[in-house]
């Protein structure tokens, strides 16, 4: 069943900016939340790409951790099959951050859980603040049989620069 969690200390706040006005504010190490989906009879088998909107609220920076799992199986959903250690920056604003998260037949009925957990294992100069999250998406991006039927449809997500070459007439 689809549904969001709270755990350990994470509160919901009123949050400028944030989609609805409202998210999640992650203040110190430990904090965390989870959305979870069911395997299957909510996200069929398949690759996605899992987002999460966060931003920094205080202090000079954020450090936060995240992962998609499978608490049956004790077992990791995205690509690089550990924690994924992220910083963001006050004054970035909200930033997207994507795993990219694989559901095949052994998570049938099982939980599909990304969280997102503050993290108080590293230490860079400044004063770490806290994270407010606003909202998860799953996106589909590959069926079991291969095809890329979200990839160009996605592309506005995407990060992209472009050099433009000038030639001489």
């Amino acid at each position: 069943m689809t549904h969001i969690g709270l755990a350990s200390g994470a509160t919901a706040v009123s949050s400028s900016g944030a989609s609805g006005g409202s998210g999640v504010r992650l203040a110190n190490s430990g904090h965390g939340i989870y959305f979870n989906a069911s395997g299957y009879s909510e996200l069929p088998e398949g690759r996605y790409i899992g987002f999460v909107r966060v931003r920094a609220t205080s202090g000079d920076y954020v450090i936060f951790k995240r992962r998609v799992w499978n608490p049956q199986d004790n077992s990791f959903l995205n690509e690089e099959n550990e924690w994924v250690f992220e910083t963001v920056r006050t004054g970035d604003g909200w930033v997207y951050k994507g795993l990219v998260f694989d559901v095949d037949s052994d998570d049938a009925n099982d939980d599909v859980r990304y969280e997102v957990w503050m993290s108080g294992a590293f230490r860079v100069s400044g004063k770490q603040g806290a994270l407010d999250v606003d909202y998860f998406l799953h996106v589909p991006i590959c069926r079991p049989s291969g095809d890329w039927p979200q990839d160009i449809a996605h592309n506005a997500l995407r990060t992209f620069t472009l050099t433009p070459d000038i030639y001489e007439k």
